[in-house]
């Protein structure tokens, strides 16, 4: 049995209402939403009323003061740099230099910034010499190197591989190399010059190692140079500095000393393991542990055809030298040919032992001999002081042991000991075996030995100097500051902000930023705006303004909608009036029609 018609009418009258309800309801939500944002919008406006700007003072030409608005880019223009608390503001275009220009290094980004440096070709040299070239990381360091350039260290670098050969000059600029791994700072170093130098060095390798080089042969300057650390080989020279000088005219000067250096098999010492070049040494202090088949707290093993010559002078320093299976000296191991040794002063402990042949250790050297065909060969040991307990133990030769000079092999040369002392109250002590040709002349007095030793010493080590510093140019400092945050991703990119006061003094009071100041020595200091009396704080004016017109014209948007919200609900509610009359029309309809039917069937 079908509906009837009334009954279809009412069915669809209810789906209409369900309808009318739902979209009423959805309007009252919205005349809610809108009611939160009107709240939000006066919010706002108030916030706006309460605002404050910083501004700074200027000077007028007549004495004058007058008061700008400040924004980032003007406090930085007049003295001020903005640190950051979590974020520093950086341009675009300054990130875009660090990463592509400036190799991805803050201090060569601020250098180049500057002005301080400037590029040549794909180097980076002073703007004021550009034969000068400036290293900033390993990287450029062994560039540079490769091309026979001029070096300036420019800040500490950390070497883990070999960076080459060394042709041209380095200047360590008062930097530290910090060497560690299997090999030398540099494979070899062939000409040129090396000053100014820190090296931290923790090596462990099984060749020739020497802090600095492998190898050294050439004309070759070093000077100015600290040394500390452990270098160890399995196999080959050690040294302190350089493992084998071979050829050439190699001098060093002004060495500091702290380390200790070891060769399983082969010589080691406390600047150079194993030397047969023209080498000079002067003005060495520090503290010496050296290991080795011949070990010297300055030279482990020298020796050449006769030609070549050694000289040792003005050293300071206090040794443990311990000779695996040869001769041990506090200045020298083994010595051969033309050898002087002056003004040196040696505390410690050395010792030889020696299993196969003859165990020696001396004061100065543990051993000297002259070629036997070159009768000029010549020793010469003068103005030595010593402090040490000596020791040698030899199960097939007889041992030797003497405060200035151990063991002397069979020689047509002469050795000249004069005026050497030592605390054992002995003045030389030049126990021998073989032929000596020792002309010895015991000092006067051993104290004024001791005495004159030390006052030649007084000066002695590392002269360091850091000639090459950007931080006094001009802009140095806030660029590396800038290149800091860009290294370490703690920036954001300033845009139309870096104009805006309103924005500054946002950021200010969010905490984001600090404001820093230059006293006249260039050292930043926090101010605020109570402390700076260059700065105040005053309503803004303009900030209000455009508040008031954004404020009108939010308000004018929600009370459109509201009102067409409220006209929507109306024509809903009239809807519903109209449905409610129909459907209680039909209902009473209805039940009449079903009273008659009932009525005619009983």
């Amino acid at each position: 049995m079908g509906l009837s018609s009334s009954q279809a009418r009412l069915l669809s009258l209810t789906g209409r209402m369900h309808d009318i309800e739902y979209k009423a309801q959805r309007l009252e939500a919205q005349k809610l939403q809108m009611a939160n944002e009107s709240a939000h919008v006066y919010q706002e406006y108030e916030n706006a009323l309460n605002a404050t700007k910083i501004q700074l003072k200027q000077i007028n030409a007549d004495g004058t003061d007058t008061y700008i608005d400040a924004t980032y880019n003007i406090l930085m223009n007049n003295g001020y740099r903005l640190s950051p608390v979590g974020f520093l503001g950086v341009t675009q275009e300054d990130v875009d230099f660090f990463n592509n220009t400036a190799d991805k290094n803050a201090m060569e980004f601020a250098c180049l910034k500057s002005g301080y440096a400037i590029k040549v070709g794909n180097y980076v040299a002073l703007s004021s010499d550009t034969t000068q070239y400036l290293a900033f990381d390993a990287a450029g360091l062994k560039k540079i190197a490769a091309a026979g350039k001029n070096i300036i260290l420019m800040d500490d670098i950390d070497v883990t591989s070999s960076l080459g050969t060394l042709s041209s000059t380095l200047n360590g600029n008062g930097h530290t190399l910090n060497v560690s791994g299997k090999t030398s700072a540099f494979s070899s170093i062939q000409g040129g010059s090396v000053q100014n130098l820190n090296i931290n060095a923790n090596i462990t390798g099984s060749v020739n190692v020497g802090a600095l080089a492998s190898t050294c042969g050439g004309n070759v300057n070093i000077e100015n140079i600290s040394v500390n650390g452990s270098i160890t080989t399995s196999s080959g020279q050690a040294a302190g500095l350089i493992a084998e000088t071979k050829n050439g005219n190699i001098s060093i000067s002004n060495i500091n000393l702290n380390i200790n250096v070891s060769s399983k098999n082969s010589n080691a010492g406390g600047i150079v393991g194993q030397n047969s070049a023209n080498l000079n040494i002067g003005n060495v202090s520090g503290n010496v542990s050296a290991v080795g088949t011949n070990a010297g707290g300055i030279i482990g093993n020298t020796w050449s055809d006769g030609e070549t010559k050694v000289q040792v002078e003005n050293c300071n320093i206090s040794t443990t030298i311990n000779s695996t299976s040869g001769v041990a000296g506090g200045i020298i191991g083994m010595a051969w040919d033309s050898v002087q040794v002056n003004n040196c002063y040696v505390t410690g402990k050395i010792s030889s032992v020696c299993n196969s042949g003859y165990a020696s250790a001396g004061g100065i050297l543990g051993g000297w001999g002259a070629n036997s065909s070159k009768a000029d060969g010549q020793a010469t040991v003068s103005n030595c002081y010593t402090d040490v307990v000596l020791s040698a133990d030899s199960q097939t030769k007889n041992p030797v042991t003497a405060d200035i000079t151990g063991l002397k092999w069979n020689t047509v040369g002469k050795e000249y000991i004069t005026n050497c002392a030592s605390s054992n109250g002995t003045a030389a002590k030049p126990l021998y075996n073989y032929n000596p040709n020792i002309v010895f002349t015991e000092a006067a007095n051993t104290n004024s030995v001791k005495s004159s030793v030390l006052a030649a010493n007084s000066n002695s080590g590392a002269k360091l100097e850091n000639t090459y510093n950007p931080e006094t140019f001009a802009g140095y400092q806030e660029y590396y500051h800038i290149g800091q945050a860009i290294a370490t991703g703690n920036y954001f990119i300033l845009g139309e902000n870096a104009d805006d006061s309103i924005w500054l003094k946002n950021m200010l009071d969010d905490g984001f930023i600090m404001l820093q100041k230059a006293d006249k020595f260039g050292e930043y200091y926090d101010v605020n705006i109570a402390t700076d009396t260059s700065l105040k704080e005053v309503s803004s004016d303009i900030a209000l303004k455009k508040a008031e017109a954004k404020y009108e014209a939010d308000m004018r948007k929600i009370n459109n909608k509201d009102k067409k919200f409220d006209t929507d609900l109306a024509a809903l509610e009239q809807e519903r009036n109209a449905i409610n009359t129909e459907m209680d029309t039909l209902k009473t309809v209805a039940k009449d029609n079903v009273d008659r039917t009932f009525k005619l069937f009983s």
